[in-house]
């Protein structure tokens, strides 16, 4: 099974992701339920792991059998990885729960903070806005 996970970095605008509906399970991160409201075709499944970022979602009328919130112990990055365990982030939390979902295929859109370019590395579409 493919499914798609979508970050929030700014290398994902101006992709239209109702092009995915029907291709396989769309897993969404953080803020990605604002631009679809009030119906909320889109993401399929939203993951947060920021605690104002999780209260937002919850207090909202984005589905609550849609919306994942992991483990606190999934949040970090595994001791084996990285002995000093820095937080980790939506997008790779988003990714487990599409493999833990069935998908054999992730394919991921807005990852930036994967590319060379400083400024772009860590922009956001929602930079600005709360949480």
């Amino acid at each position: 099974m493919i499914a798609f996970v979508i970050a929030n970095g700014t290398s994902r605008l101006g992709f239209n992701l109702r092009q995915l509906i029907g291709l396989g399970p769309i897993y969404g991160c953080n803020a990605l339920y604002r631009e679809y409201a009030p119906n909320y075709d889109l993401p399929n499944y939203l993951i947060a792991i920021d605690d104002g970022m999780i209260e937002e979602i919850r207090n909202s009328d984005f589905p609550k059998n849609r919306f994942i919130v992991p483990p606190l112990s999934e949040r970090w990055e595994p001791k084996e990885c990285n002995p000093n365990q820095p937080r980790s982030n939506a997008g790779m939390n988003a990714m487990i729960e599409a493999i833990r979902h069935g998908a054999t295929t992730v394919i991921g859109l807005g990852f930036d903070f994967m590319l060379n370019d400083v400024g772009q590395s860590v922009s956001n579409v929602y930079d600005g806005t709360i949480n």
